[in-house]
């Protein structure tokens, strides 16, 4: 991983989140009780001083009152397509979490309304955090090259290359890449979750499943 563009990533991602949060006149201590995280953890995110989880980056979504794709950067406007329905490589908005090793690109057109499709590049040591997620919907997948460790429920698997998953993501999970070269990940959800706006009675359930923890 390159170090300087892995910081910029970062300080992207936290100052866009900041100048949004100001914009809408919330405290840091207001999105925290929102989004069920400590105020030190948004902070240290805000000025790029760390990456946020897969989970973490799913819970303040719902407490800025954002879709998740919200924090990808959006290619699609600036590239010219020939069909609504048809998505070139170029045009994929994408999402660096440097700190946690893990790239995501979304393969499918913006006006998906069935299920979504995503590029998943894990770097050695890379993955989704430490800490299991689970959320509505199904998610499958299949291990284009190197592999992963796939946590799911009280299942420890190994996934190589070839090899492919599918699960209810009401599951706890959580994945990471334990080998030496990157792994590469084509991955499936339905509905198309990046695009869901995470709304109160989800902020609740969360909250529920933290407390009984």
């Amino acid at each position: 991983m390159n170090d300087a563009a892995g910081l910029d990533d970062d300080n992207s991602l936290g100052r866009r989140m900041r100048e949004f949060r100001k914009s809408r006149g919330w405290s840091l201590r207001s999105v925290a009780d929102r989004a069920g995280l400590s105020i030190g953890l948004i902070s240290l995110i805000e000025r790029g001083r760390s990456s946020p989880s897969i989970r973490s980056l799913r819970l303040l979504a719902g407490a800025l009152e954002v879709p998740m794709e919200w924090f990808f950067q959006d290619r699609w406007a600036s590239t010219k397509t020939t069909h609504s329905q048809v998505l070139r490589s170029g045009q994929r908005r994408s999402l660096r979490l440097a700190g946690q090793g893990i790239s995501i690109q979304i393969a499918s057109p913006p006006k998906t309304e069935k299920l979504q499709m995503f590029v998943v590049e894990l770097e050695p040591g890379g993955g989704s955090g430490g800490e299991m997620d689970q959320h509505q919907g199904e998610e499958a997948g299949l291990v284009m090259s190197g592999e992963i460790e796939f946590w799911l429920g009280h299942d420890h698997l190994l996934l190589s290359e070839g090899d492919s998953f599918q699960s209810s993501a009401r599951t706890p999970h959580r994945y990471h890449n334990p080998g030496i070269v990157p792994a590469r990940v084509l991955w499936v959800i339905t509905p198309p979750f990046y695009s869901y706006l995470l709304g109160k009675k989800d902020r609740q359930r969360e909250s529920r499943r933290k407390a009984g923890a």
